[in-house]
């Protein structure tokens, strides 16, 4: 009987110079995820993480600065520990540092300028935690919506962060029978109660309309269905019979953007899967294929979003679908000779990039 009650935890340990190696354990916190160092060098990438039916801890080091651009599969706070790092989610805009963390709501899409040193991360799953607020919170006709917003980990009372995360990680790591089981139950619960508790008082948690959440759902579903057609908010609020007003407030409790904003990041995905594939590398075929008739503007939303230009993708992918060799980073002159001559620039500096 005591074996059934034991907690089912799995231990991840990884470090790597080659990062796309990590894209399967990503996969179990992340539904996507792009990261594109800054700088050259060795990435000396690293991750020590757990994951039980309840939540996921792990820490994340890197030696090298990134630009990221993911979205978490469940309610997920980061905090930096020695490093520092700027998110965008849609328009908002929020920096974190030691002392100060940041909660991403599942499918809210983020971009993270992250410098080099390790960054702690806490993963709940959302049932568990709308499980846990207190009665009387939640109101008949409404649900629990998520919002991004920052989180003053040094001023919050009840847990030392860093050492409960620590502690999980030494408790996952040990066998799960008698007093070290009781002890990672005893850890899993006191956690998930302080971060329900610790997004409600700030704000990170709040009531909405089921029926909007899944209009929102069904809103992105269509879109992904007719992306390159001539979409607007006027006709995408017509489609399902409601205001646009109303329709951007469902979809900035959903997906964390406006819906026109959801069009353009889908759409710069795309653009940057084409890029990456051998078939039309041309960065102004491409963007025009996606829906961006300004060249000059849909290079900055890109760069802006994964950190490096168009042309730096082509180059870069293009390297990597070598059987050998090292990727590498081109100058500008490099990089648009090229593109126009439908082949690889030679070497200029090193890059790494991994993308799953």
């Amino acid at each position: 009987m005591r074996q059934a009650t034991q907690p089912i935890v799995e231990a991840i340990a990884l470090r790597s110079d080659s990062p796309e190696s990590s894209a399967a354990e990503l996969h179990r916190f992340w539904s996507s995820k792009v990261v594109v160092p800054r700088d050259r060098g060795p990435v000396d990438y690293e991750l020590m993480a757990l994951q039980s039916r309840r939540l996921a801890v792990g820490r994340v080091s890197c030696r090298m600065a990134s630009t990221s651009r993911a979205s978490a599969l469940q309610p997920m706070l980061q905090i930096p520990v020695d490093n520092s790092a700027h998110y965008r989610v849609g328009r908002k805009k929020i920096a974190i540092g030691p002392g100060k963390a940041i909660l991403l709501p599942p499918g809210h899409e983020y971009t993270a300028n992250v410098d080099p040193g390790t960054t702690l991360f806490l993963q709940v799953d959302a049932a568990v935690l709308f499980s846990g607020l207190p009665a009387g919170r939640a109101g008949r006709s409404r649900h629990w919506a998520m919002r991004c917003v920052p989180v003053d980990v040094s001023q919050v009372s009840g847990i030392d962060v860093h050492a409960e995360v620590d502690s999980l990680l030494r408790a996952g790591a040990s066998p799960m029978s008698g007093d070290g089981a009781a002890e990672f139950a005893d850890l899993e619960s006191r956690v998930v109660s302080w971060l329900t508790e610790t997004l409600l008082a700030r704000g990170g948690l709040w009531h909405f309309f089921p029926s909007g959440l899944l209009l929102a759902e069904r809103a992105a579903q269509w879109i992904e269905s007719d992306l390159l057609g001539p979409i607007t908010i006027d006709r995408l609020a017509g489609r399902f019979g409601v205001s646009g007003r109303w329709l951007q407030k469902c979809f900035m409790a959903r997906w964390g953007v406006a819906p026109m904003d959801y069009v353009m990041y889908r759409r710069l995905a795309l653009a940057r899967s084409c890029l990456s594939s051998p078939d039309d590398p041309f960065v102004t075929n491409v963007a025009i294929r996606c829906g961006f008739n300004h060249l000059g503007r849909f290079s900055g939303l890109y760069r802006r979003t994964y950190g490096e230009s168009p042309s730096e993708t082509v180059v870069r992918a293009a390297g990597r679908r070598q059987p050998a060799g090292v990727m590498q980073r081109p100058s500008d002159r490099s990089t648009a000779h090229s593109i126009h001559a439908g082949r690889g620039a030679l070497p200029r500096a090193e890059v790494a990039c991994f993308e799953f």
